[in-house]
């Protein structure tokens, strides 16, 4: 058994995987016979066959999903993306920090710095 045969046989047999069942036992042997072809194979192909594991593991835990799963996990993705995206694109942050690492540390966090300033943050509330 060579680590590419071993390979190529547990994305044969995740092919047939046509259940989501089937796909999660097929998910648990391949993390269990994934050491073993690592092992046996040559130290300087390790990282290569690593990922091809690892891509070949994804590809399992996908099939492995309920039906409507996918979908739920796609817009979850969507939603923790959005919900951590600043609104400051990339190459104002790099601008930032090439002006003053205490600046760019501070715009996503405007209250430490003016707490540090010794400033209060006004509010609408104030204006009234």
């Amino acid at each position: 058994m060579t680590p590419k045969r071993a390979s190529d046989a547990l994305q044969e047999l995740l092919s047939l995987a046509d259940e989501p069942i089937l796909a999660n036992e097929i998910k648990g042997k391949i993390l269990i016979l994934s050491d073993y072809v690592i092992e046996i194979s040559n130290p300087a192909d390790r990282p290569a066959i690593r990922n091809e594991l690892g891509h070949l593991y994804n590809e399992a835990s996908r099939q492995a999903m309920p039906e409507g799963s996918k979908e739920a996990a796609n817009i979850l993705e969507t939603a923790d993306r959005l919900l951590n995206y600043s609104g400051i694109s990339q190459p104002v942050l790099t601008a930032l920090r090439e002006i003053s690492i205490q600046t760019s540390t501070f715009i996503h966090n405007p209250e430490e710095r003016l707490a540090t300033l010794n400033v209060s943050e006004s509010s609408p509330q104030d204006a009234q």
